[in-house]
């Protein structure tokens, strides 16, 4: 990823030039490996990527670097569930997932169980009665109905 090439990757792709997308697609894994380092438009590229375009094999790399980082290094942690957020693909329920369990707070008052919990909502279209505004028990009622949804539906995303 000389100068940043894979931001203008994954623009590209967006926008229907493919043919290097194999490279592409390689220069994500390496990136989304290790994205302590990483600044966060060439995270989100290249999670972009992946997610969009990889493979499940190719999705798994940011899976796997998740729960390896879940516990040794929280900021690498929260900066790749950043970049790989907020799009309507399915597979940001399988990183939902991992959060699920996870009740720390991660993004201000949200906890990363919250963050789980509105991806489900918003991608599976189910009301979970998640809100940003709820005391806490009407979180922890939201985050259990999100966490029933996975695993009813676990095999699927």
């Amino acid at each position: 990823d000389p100068g940043g090439s894979i931001y203008a990757a994954w623009v590209f792709a967006r926008n229907g030039q493919r043919a290097f997308l194999k490279e592409a697609i390689v220069a994500a894994i390496t990136l989304a490996s290790d994205p302590g380092q990483v600044t966060m438009n060439r995270l989100q590229a290249s999670a972009g990527l992946l997610r969009d375009y990889g493979t499940d094999e190719q999705f798994n790399t940011i899976l796997a670097t998740l729960r390896r980082l879940k516990t040794s290094n929280e900021d690498a942690y929260r900066k790749l569930i950043g970049a790989v957020s907020s799009t309507q693909n399915t597979r940001e329920l399988r990183v939902a997932s991992i959060l699920i369990d996870d009740r720390r707070p991660g993004f201000g008052s949200l906890r990363y169980c919250d963050v789980a919990a509105a991806t489900v909502e918003r991608i599976s279209g189910e009301k979970l009665g998640f809100n940003q505004h709820m005391i806490p028990v009407e979180r922890d009622r939201s985050v259990a109905r999100a966490n029933a949804w996975l695993r009813a539906h676990r095999g699927q995303f």
